[in-house]
């Protein structure tokens, strides 16, 4: 049998959600219009990163290792005797990946600190920043709805460097 996109349509049932599934990403307006907000959350996820960490390491009473924090952690990563996620304090933390992630328990803000830029842990990456300023209960109610997590992350982020926020 041959499939013309009129048969695919038929079989996959192509149409039904061919409206729903179009996200739109935050305009270029919106961006700059609340572009001092990004900016403070950015500061915000950056300060809030290193806390952890620095707390985290406080916790299992350990040193960073300055050049690759990752050395510090991993021995918290694929420990057969390690829960998928640890508690510290109002804080659950997991090391996956090349990210710390951590779940406030009361709040539920989620911040995923990175291992691997040196001391940097509040290095921004566009799903992870858009997933703390959804989860971080000072930003509500939210100035700006998130279609598309992804794009809108990266079109934040792109425009954060180019006002020299990195």
């Amino acid at each position: 049998m041959r499939y013309s996109y009129s048969n695919l349509q038929k079989t996959f049932n192509l149409n039904s959600h061919r409206n729903s599934e179009i996200k739109h990403s935050i305009s270029d307006q919106d961006l700059l219009t609340h572009l001092d907000f990004f900016i403070t959350c950015a500061k915000d996820y950056q300060q809030i990163a290193s806390q952890l960490i620095n707390e985290l390491a406080r916790h299992l009473d350990i040193i960073i290792n300055s050049k690759s924090p990752m050395l510090s952690f991993g021995f918290l990563k694929n420990c057969a005797d390690t829960p998928a996620y640890t508690r510290m304090g109002d804080w659950e933390f997991q090391v996956h990946g090349f990210h710390c992630s951590f779940k406030h328990l009361i709040t539920g803000q989620c911040i995923r600190a990175s291992l691997v830029n040196g001391l940097d842990y509040g290095t921004l990456e566009p799903l992870f920043f858009i997933e703390f300023i959804k989860s971080t209960p000072e930003y509500k109610p939210l100035v700006i709805e998130f279609n598309d997590a992804y794009t809108d992350g990266v079109k934040i982020l792109n425009k954060l460097l180019e006002h020299g926020i990195k």
